[in-house]
């Protein structure tokens, strides 16, 4: 799960378990292109508008081997936005979403991001 906290704006990260908080924040309004970049090992990268603001290179875990019962079952959702388990929902709005199966090779995700900004973000 990508999220971002309400209370601060700060980026996060839930993967098997774990939470990985960044330093990072997004200023409340502030619009912003954020990637975030799943190896199968579940190792990630999460970009803000094409930098890369946090990643997780010492913890590893087989994507493939999650247990089933772990949070009731939800490891294998995908949240966009809406609260679960006590969460709480998104407070803005959600542009566009893309999901691949496998993970972009850097330059194209960084030409997705580009095109996301030049649609989104009016610099």
């Amino acid at each position: 799960m990508l999220g971002i906290k309400n209370d601060s704006g700060q980026v996060f990260v839930f993967c098997n378990g774990f939470r990985n908080n960044s330093e990072k924040t997004i200023p409340d309004g502030q619009v912003t292109v954020l990637s975030l970049v799943v190896q199968p090992d579940a190792k990630y990268k999460v970009y803000a508008n094409g930098t890369e603001i946090m990643d997780n290179p010492n913890r590893t875990s087989d994507m493939t081997a999650i247990n089933p019962n772990f949070n009731g079952g939800r490891q294998r959702e995908i949240f966009l936005g809406g609260g679960s388990g006590g969460w709480s929902a998104l407070n803005g709005n959600i542009g566009d979403i893309f999901v691949y199966k496998l993970a972009l090779p850097d330059v194209e995700r960084q030409t997705l991001e580009a095109d996301l900004k030049k649609k989104f973000i009016r610099e």
